[in-house]
């Protein structure tokens, strides 16, 4: 019998890799204590040519981390929002809800009752943030860096490029309605 001790993080450092499959490994918990630290994420708008990363700590939650990303980018917070662990099929995995929801209208977990530390992130693991599903605006997020002993007790930005767009359009412009 082989009784050499196996750690796991290594073994699913090499697994991501070998297999492309990051997601597989994600789905389950490696950790059962909880990551410390802060967490640097970048959230990005690739259609626009724009990014920011944003500095949390592992004690932030996700509705966190959506505020923060509303700041950094100017839109207004008027519309819901919601978590994808699972960038290329959202809806089939954790997904993690706007409180603002009314009750049955979404599936998973709260987000303002969900820390960072809680969902085992790794460098490299990219997740989905959808803002206004009517306007379906999709940020994608990845763990850039985690810094296991820093602290950060106020989530801001740290890296950006480009200019955010324009939550609604085209605002500066006239009314469109004229040429009716």
């Amino acid at each position: 019998a082989y009784n050499e001790e196996v750690n796991v993080s290594e073994f699913a450092a090499i697994f991501r890799t070998e297999c492309k499959e990051p997601d597989l490994v994600s789905l389950y918990p490696l950790n059962p204590n909880p990551p410390t630290g802060t967490y640097w994420l970048r959230v990005a708008l690739p259609g626009h040519k724009v990014w920011r990363t944003i500095a949390l700590s592992a004690t932030h939650t996700l509705d966190h981390l959506h505020l923060q990303i509303q700041r950094a980018f100017r839109f207004d917070n008027d519309h819901l929002y919601g978590f994808y662990l699972n960038p290329r099929n959202p809806y089939n995995g954790p997904q993690y809800y706007d409180p603002r929801t009314a009750e049955g209208w979404a599936d998973g977990y709260p987000a303002h009752k969900t820390t960072l530390g809680s969902l085992n992130l790794y460098e490299g693991q990219p997740f989905l943030y959808i803002f206004d599903f009517g306007d379906n605006w999709q940020f994608q997020i990845t763990v850039e860096k985690h810094l296991p002993d820093e602290i950060t007790k106020t989530p801001n930005v740290v890296a950006q490029a480009g200019d955010a767009p324009a939550q609604y359009g085209d605002e500066g412009d006239e009314d469109d309605d004229e040429d009716w």
